[in-house]
């Protein structure tokens, strides 16, 4: 069995309830243990843990990167290209 290609997403800090309904946009079975790659754009480290953690519960494997400023979001996506 080939092992599962990372999702990748971009959060935009909306507001917590934005962001944290994982349930509804994937299926459980979609969920469990797939590794999900994620850039959080926020100010806020606290905000950012309290995503990551609610992506684990949901069963996520959370690789994750932060970026509070203009300067380190393209920093951060340009890592990715």
């Amino acid at each position: 069995m080939m092992a599962a290609e990372p999702k990748t997403a971009v959060a935009r800090s909306v507001g917590w309830r934005a962001v944290s309904d994982v349930s509804a946009v994937c299926q459980p079975s979609d969920r469990m243990n797939r590794p999900l790659r994620v850039l959080i754009v926020d100010d806020s480290p606290d905000d950012a843990e309290l995503l990551i953690r609610e992506l684990k519960r949901e069963g996520y494997d959370v690789s994750s990167e932060r970026a509070d400023t203009p300067t380190g979001l393209r920093a951060a996506l340009d890592a990715q290209a």
